[in-house]
């Protein structure tokens, strides 16, 4: 199934050569995957079909932003103001709390 097999194949293809660890977590070596946020994006669109569907500015100064697929499949990733974007969890069968016509007009 999709989603047992998604996180592997995420860390797999990040891994080689554009996996490093956030600043916070540069002491942990078993840290969410992070690389250059273009590698990212390209990878979630070409790979799952994700597009950045929402985006956010946390407290602590980092860009959060939602991709979500056309088969619902979803991703969470958070970009530092300096440094890698990193992936910090993705799963299946997103849903929207407002329909998006409704969004759309808000």
């Amino acid at each position: 199934m999709l989603h047992r097999s998604r996180p592997s194949l995420l860390i797999a293809a990040l891994l080689p050569g554009l996996f490093m660890t956030s600043p916070a977590a540069s002491q942990d070596t078993t840290g969410p995957p992070c690389a250059d946020h273009d590698t990212i994006v390209d990878f979630l669109h070409t790979h799952y079909g994700e597009r950045i569907d929402a985006r956010g500015l946390a407290s602590a100064g980092y860009v959060v932003e939602i991709f979500v697929s056309p088969t619902r499949s979803w991703t969470i990733v958070a970009t530092p103001p300096v440094g890698p974007s990193c992936v910090l969890t993705q799963g299946i069968a997103w849903d929207f709390a407002i329909p998006r016509e409704q969004s759309a007009r808000r």
